[in-house]
């Protein structure tokens, strides 16, 4: 059994944290929530896993799930981008400390 057969589809049968953490112990997924969080994160690549702002836990969207996977989409969007421009400062300091353009 994967993490993806426990997560259910749809925001209306979203499971809350701690009961999907008490499913993967029991199925032997994750022994703790961060290893849990790290399985998820891992299972993104595959599946598309939305964990509601609201707190109502963790859901695989359906058509009528819409507007959450568009939030999903630009939050995720937004966030790359300062990521990226996070980045770029930092690859610019490496570059000036590397030709020893700034001094010490």
């Amino acid at each position: 059994m994967k993490i993806i057969d426990i997560i259910p589809l749809g925001k209306k049968n979203a499971i809350k944290r701690e009961d999907l953490l008490e499913k993967c112990q029991f199925y032997g997924i994750a022994k703790s929530d961060r290893e849990m969080r790290r399985i998820i994160s891992e299972e993104r690549i595959n599946s598309v896993i939305l964990n509601g702002q609201d707190g109502n836990g963790y859901f695989r969207p359906t058509k009528d799930d819409l507007s959450e996977l568009r939030h999903y989409i630009n939050q995720e969007h937004d966030r790359s981008i300062a990521i990226l421009r996070n980045l770029k400062m930092a690859n610019n300091m490496l570059a000036d400390l590397e030709h020893s353009r700034f001094g010490e």
